[in-house]
């Protein structure tokens, strides 16, 4: 079987993707802008799955599980505070581990049964690349039991050691835009929502 016709048989919906996902399991974002559709998608699942443990380094989008009333879904740890979970941070419904993800290069210290990421689709001769940010998401790549990749036609390729072959990935789902006014859209019945502006007195 060549390479595309593989990468074919490995695309799968954002849905499909997120039912391979079982309660108990730890889920980890790779570094950079998380992967939107499937993180909505999970987010999604919440009255079918609990104790989901998701590891998110630098929170950009709003899944849902921020909000009161989702620890018992997913129990959130992040490694940068950003103004999509301050609020959850400040409430003490999101814990902070600035070592978890980083320093870039180094395996997390912790379980990992999922590995959430975002690429590019492929070249001519199957390698995808992570776009403008690489970090130590080759070394996550390789060492989780699944990996799922978000294809983002519109991520850059840049030059380097920067690529992973579709052969590494278990299953692709194609991305969904964020791009659009909140409230306006929606993935598997969850609304996309922006985080309010944060301000905090010094």
């Amino acid at each position: 079987m060549g390479w595309k016709e593989d990468y074919s048989n490995k695309f799968i919906s954002a849905e499909e993707a997120a039912g391979r996902i079982q309660s108990g399991q730890t889920v980890v974002f790779t570094p950079g802008r998380e992967a939107h559709a499937i993180g909505l998608a999970l987010a999604a699942r919440a009255g079918d799955i609990s104790n989901i443990k998701v590891y998110v380094p630098s929170p950009s989008y709003d899944f849902g599980w921020y909000d009161p009333g989702w620890e018992d879904i997913f129990n959130v740890t992040v490694s940068m505070v950003t103004a999509t979970c301050q609020d959850a941070v400040d409430a003490h419904r999101v814990d902070i581990d600035t070592g978890t993800l980083f320093p870039f290069q180094e395996l997390p210290n912790m379980r990992m049964d999922v590995l959430l990421t975002e690429v590019s689709p492929p070249d001519e001769h199957g390698f995808c690349s992570f776009g403008a940010s690489l970090w130590n998401k080759k070394t996550l790549v390789e060492a989780a039991p699944l990996v799922i990749a978000e294809v983002n036609p519109h991520l850059i390729r840049t030059h380097g050691d920067n690529f992973v072959h579709i052969s590494q990935i278990d299953c692709f789902v194609e991305h969904t835009s964020s791009g659009r006014a909140p409230g306006t859209g929606s993935l598997a019945g969850r609304t996309l929502k922006e985080p309010s502006p944060y301000v905090k007195d010094i």
